[in-house]
């Protein structure tokens, strides 16, 4: 009984770009409205900077799950529980990866469980032949992995996001 798992493309993508991008049009608006004002506040430039952050973190959303989608949109993952190995297609080439051949895994997570970040988290399989492996959470989720898991050296690492490194 195998597992078929494929790239699944979020909807919300369109969300990060715009939503950083009228937070950065407001910062804007309410730096040219500092400016313009002749009587000026440092605090006034505290609602500029927090728009201006959050702006950016949404941005930086959109970015990471750009590197995602470059990793994992032509990667198919067939998982054969029984045999505990995984056959990975991509467009000229398919790759076997038998539990023997995975020397540790690391598992990249977000520590929001919300779904703002939920979803920023991925999978690195470190090969005994030096290579590496990732699959992200829009591919498979680490319980999809888990017959792969069973039995080997597992690092949790928590962050915010998780860009691929």
């Amino acid at each position: 009984m195998t597992q078929t798992y494929s790239y699944k493309q979020p909807k919300d993508d369109w969300f990060w770009l715009s939503a950083s991008g009228l937070f950065v049009l407001i910062t804007i608006y309410i730096l040219t409205r500092i400016v313009i004002t002749p009587l000026f506040n440092v605090f006034a430039l505290l609602l500029p900077i927090t728009f201006g952050v959050i702006g950016t973190l949404l941005f930086r959303v959109y970015l990471i799950r750009q590197g995602y989608y470059k990793i994992d949109k032509d990667k198919t993952l067939i998982i054969d529980p029984i045999k505990r190995q995984v056959l990975i297609k991509q467009p000229g080439k398919q790759t076997i990866i038998n539990s023997e051949d995975i020397k540790d895994i690391e598992i990249y997570e977000s520590w929001n469980n919300n779904p703002l970040f939920s979803s920023l988290g991925y999978v690195k399989f470190n090969l005994s032949n030096g290579d590496s492996i990732k699959v992200t959470k829009f591919t498979a989720d680490n319980t999809d992995l888990q017959p792969l898991m069973t039995g080997k050296t597992v690092k949790r690492k928590t962050k915010l996001m998780n860009k691929i490194n």
